[in-house]
């Protein structure tokens, strides 16, 4: 019966359990004074203490208890109780908060700060955070995007172009070490950066866009494509650079490229603009190796700077290369992206009026209605507005007959052609430069219709294009 009492009365464990579940909000609050409240609990159970120790399983699975008195405790029941105390003494003690590492503390705090300078686009913050990791030996934290969104940042600034280049090299390096794969798109924002508008592009900047496009060709996950060859061909052309827009060009081939018209035609055009016909021919013998037919694009632009330079004469050598290729009007479909456009007969229909090539002009006409080329307003005010210059000059000088027919037989030809034109909406200017000619040529009977036009239709004479005649013997009433 006392074995059965105690075994049923509550043991000072299971107060104790029962207790800290009760205190365990007070407990929170004041660790130390809850842990105290409970040992001098312990202190009043003074009439029976129970020690219950689970042993280890005999063989039979049977567990032993053994019971001892408050009066005498055995050197095993000392044991135990110092080791209790124990276990209360570190409970009463707080637990320590775990303490962050310093050197964690400060990565946290440097990509902290590089995470922040690049969200608000501050490129020389992002980049003293950037040195900063790399000082630190903690730029292996960072992602492949996060070198890309520094690319970005920094090819998005116009200025400091040395400066940048310094820093795009470092990053490309640093995603080499890191084994990031470089995509094409990057390479071809670093080169592009140096071909942006807004600044002048020296030699400089082809050294350096050509040192990234042979980094590029040194890796073997990307190659430089068609792309990228005419990223590169535009910055040296733009530099003046001719040779090393022709090793371009041969690099392309040997890469199993093959250049396009529109490559040539941007050197072409920087060539003709310095008038460096040499350089232009070797570009145009270039383009007959590779295969390669210049478009109408590329022969308005040689024509146009003979022109430039006052080579009527060769101007009209490269028109004719230029049709050569067409001698029946059904081969004009075939053809239709290298024949002449309007641009061609503008340049070149009123030089031979200037020059007074009354045949090469009448030719050009011609051609002009064979190639379906429909001339505007405009071209017949270009084209009228030479003959009354020519016939200016010649106002104080006497015109053979011969001459004065021809020209005549020449602007009733273009005129007769332009009323035919229902496109084409006459202009009070073009029936001014109109009448000026028929009166420099005499011929008033055609005059005095043109005035007539130009009254019906309540438009001015030209005063100052006129007043050269004011003792013509035609008076306008």
């Amino acid at each position: 019966m006392r074995l059965n009492a105690c075994v049923h009365k509550m043991t000072p464990m299971m107060a104790f359990n029962q207790h800290a579940k009760q205190s365990s909000s007070i407990a929170t609050q004041n660790f130390k004074s809850t842990i105290e409240s409970s040992l001098k609990w312990f202190r009043k159970q003074d009439d029976f203490i129970i020690e219950c120790r689970l042993l280890k399983t005999s063989q039979h699975g049977t567990i032993r208890r053994s019971y001892s008195s408050k009066a005498e405790e055995s050197g095993d029941n000392r044991k135990q109780k110092e080791s209790d105390n124990n276990c209360v003494n570190k409970l009463a003690t707080p637990p320590k908060q775990n303490s962050l590492n310093p050197e964690t503390i400060r990565t946290s705090k440097l990509l902290g700060q590089f995470y922040s300078s690049l969200t608000q686009r501050d490129l020389p913050n992002t980049w003293r955070a950037y040195e900063e990791l790399i000082r630190e030996s903690k730029i292996q934290y960072l992602t492949r995007n996060d070198f890309r969104h520094v690319i970005e940042l920094i090819t998005q600034n116009a200025s400091e172009r040395s400066e940048n280049f310094r820093r795009l090299t470092i990053v490309i390096d640093d995603m080499k070490s890191r084994q990031f794969n470089i995509a094409r798109y990057d390479f071809h924002a670093i080169i592009s950066y140096f071909a942006r508008s807004g600044h002048r592009i020296g030699r400089r900047d082809v050294i350096r866009a050509l040192s990234m496009f042979y980094i590029m060709k040194n890796l073997a996950e990307v190659r430089p494509n068609i792309t990228t060859y005419n990223v590169m061909f535009n910055i040296a052309v733009k530099a003046s650079q001719f040779e090393i827009a022709l090793r371009l060009i041969h690099d392309m081939t040997k890469q199993g490229l093959k250049p396009g018209v529109k490559i040539f035609t941007s050197l072409i055009h920087n060539l003709a603009t310095k008038c460096e016909f040499a350089k232009l021919t070797r570009t145009l013998d270039l383009m007959s190796k590779f295969g390669i037919s210049p478009d109408s694009h590329t022969w308005n632009t040689v024509i146009w700077a003979h022109m430039k330079s006052g080579d009527l004469k060769s101007a009209m050598s490269v028109y004719s290369k230029m049709i050569s290729q067409v001698k029946k009007p059904k081969m004009i479909e075939q053809h239709a992206e290298c024949l002449p456009t309007l641009p061609t007969y503008h340049t070149l229909l009123p030089a031979n009026i200037a020059r007074e090539e009354w045949e090469s002009a009448r030719r050009l006409y011609d051609d002009m209605k064979f190639f379906n080329v429909n001339p505007t307003t405009e071209s017949y005010n270009v084209i009228f507005c030479k003959f009354a210059s020519v016939l200016r000059e010649h106002q104080n000088l006497m015109l053979g007959e011969r001459e004065r027919g021809t020209i005549k037989d020449l602007v009733d030809y273009i005129f007769e052609d332009m009323k035919k034109r229902e496109q084409v909406i006459p202009a009070p200017i073009t029936f001014n430069y109109l009448l000026y000619s028929y009166l420099q040529l005499g011929d008033f009977k055609k005059a005095s219709e043109i005035f007539q036009v130009m009254k019906n239709n309540n438009w001015r004479i030209n005063k100052v294009l006129f007043s050269d005649l004011q003792n013509s013997t035609f008076t306008a009433n």
